[in-house]
């Protein structure tokens, strides 16, 4: 029932004293032991009986995903604080411990001098140069972009509730404005890479046709190589790859929290992820991204207000309006500029090789029919036919290694299931059936995440060899 289901979404932990006997109906002691093991909650079950003068051992219940669940002897004075730190203490690992520190000693920086992503979309006709290219909002504004309407919608909740949201929107900006700034620099870092290597290949043909400034053009290929090792080594050591990765996935994270927290019923999304850290070695933990997300979770209160029937209507409508249409719009823009620019960029490296193709059926022409026009220009031959390839191999790389159209594919797929949910939200009629709908939205977009994160995980700054 709700009860149990509102007992669960507040813990994270559930102690039951209980005779561990079937229940008596909804919102009992053993409906809500099976709410909390379904919804993936812990149960610390103290056995007692109504003419027993004493409590039985007591036993932990953990919930699996495919099995009954699984009960194990609990020394409660010896394992109850390990217990509680597994669930709900900050990373165990040094190099987690380490990325956290990072993440809250990180600077708000608005400009950002690296533009060879942006550049690359305005040259491809994807998206034109913005002052945005090169100088983020402030965190204040982005914040207030996001989350003012969805503030002034909630008002309904309570005063506890909206200091809640304040708790919130201070981490999402702060993760926000860092993963929009290690995106375009991890990005920008992946195209000068390319286009640094197809330079200085460029630049060691050219001494065939201008070999009066062969010295130059070496030294200018050894700086063109130097720069590009340097770009490596600078995104490597600033961490580029994982800190737009990481700070991207906890920003996601936290964008579907105030509509599941507002129903007082929903779970917390990673509340899977937070039993199975520790379940089966005690003392494991979460990443720190999720472990972070689970904390705010945590630190928003409850509603303090029910939602009557008319407050639910309009939750859904705020939870399609406010989340769903404009995360749906994203995801078709981004589907969109994803294919033109995977498109654009494979007709360019199709045009490249059939530009070299062409070329040597003229030198061989030229070599049978007019032989010594052809050999004076064997150089320039030489330099088209391969530095062109080289230049559509660097094309050819970025599309391979930026995965274009699978991002594509994936925006559109998530656009399309997020249209289902917010027709289906239009048609909930009760609290429960309001909640399950959020949560499964919820886990679309965690979903879209997580493949996200796989996709892109191993794909980090590299000298393109």
């Amino acid at each position: 029932g709700a009860a149990s289901r509102a007992i669960v979404s507040a813990s994270d932990l559930l102690l039951a004293v209980w005779d561990g006997g079937a229940g008596r109906g909804l919102g009992g002691t053993a409906d809500t032991v099976h709410v909390a093991l379904r919804s993936g909650v812990p149960v610390i079950h103290l056995p007692v009986l109504p003419e027993a003068p004493f409590v039985g051992a007591a036993k932990l219940l953990l919930p699996q995903p495919r099995a009954a669940t699984v009960a194990l002897p609990l020394e409660v004075e010896a394992e109850y604080e390990p217990l509680v730190a597994a669930i709900l203490g900050p990373p165990s690992s040094v190099q987690q411990k380490d990325e956290l520190l990072s993440f809250l000693g990180e600077t708000e920086k608005r400009l950002n001098p690296r533009l060879e992503y942006p550049m690359l979309l305005a040259a491809t006709g994807v998206k034109p140069l913005s002052r945005s290219s090169w100088r983020q909002p402030s965190i204040a504004e982005e914040t207030q972009q996001e989350w003012d309407r969805a503030n002034r919608n909630m008002a309904d909740a309570g005063n506890r509730f909206a200091a809640g949201l304040n708790v919130l929107e201070r981490a999402y900006g702060w993760s926000n404005h860092l993963a929009v700034r290690y995106a375009q620099l991890f990005r920008s870092g992946h195209v000068a890479n390319y286009a640094l290597s197809a330079l200085a290949v460029v630049l060691a043909l050219s001494g065939l046709l201008v070999p009066a400034i062969k010295f130059q053009l070496v030294i200018a290929e050894l700086f063109a190589i130097g720069l590009l090792f340097l770009n490596t080594v600078s995104g490597r050591r600033g961490e580029w790859h994982r800190k737009w990765l990481q700070y991207r996935h906890l920003a996601e994270s936290l964008r579907p929290l105030p509509y599941l927290k507002r129903t007082g019923l929903g779970r917390m999304p990673f509340r899977a992820k937070v039993t199975a850290a520790f379940q089966g070695e005690r003392g494991s933990s979460l990443p720190w991204s999720q472990w972070y997300a689970s904390a705010i979770w945590r630190q928003m209160p409850g509603p303090s207000r029910d939602l009557a029937k008319e407050a639910m209507s309009r939750l859904a409508s705020q939870a399609v309006e406010d989340q769903i249409k404009p995360q749906a719009a994203y995801h078709k823009l981004t589907a969109s500029r994803m294919h033109t620019l995977d498109h654009r960029l494979h007709a360019l490296g199709n045009a490249l090789m059939l530009v070299v193709v062409g070329t040597c059926l003229v030198f061989l022409a030229g070599y049978t029919f007019f032989h010594e026009w052809t050999v004076v220009r064997t150089a320039w031959f030489v330099a088209v036919t391969a530095g062109l390839p080289a230049i559509g191999a660097a094309v050819f790389g970025l599309r391979g290694h930026g995965e274009f159209q699978l991002a594509a594919s994936r925006s559109a797929a998530t656009a399309a299931l997020l249209d289902g949910h917010a027709e289906h939200l239009a048609s909930t009629q009760t609290l429960e059936a309001l909640t399950l709908e959020l949560e499964a939205v919820a886990a679309t977009m965690l979903a879209d995440l997580e493949e996200w994160t796989l996709a892109y995980k191993d794909r980090s700054l590299e000298i393109p060899a």
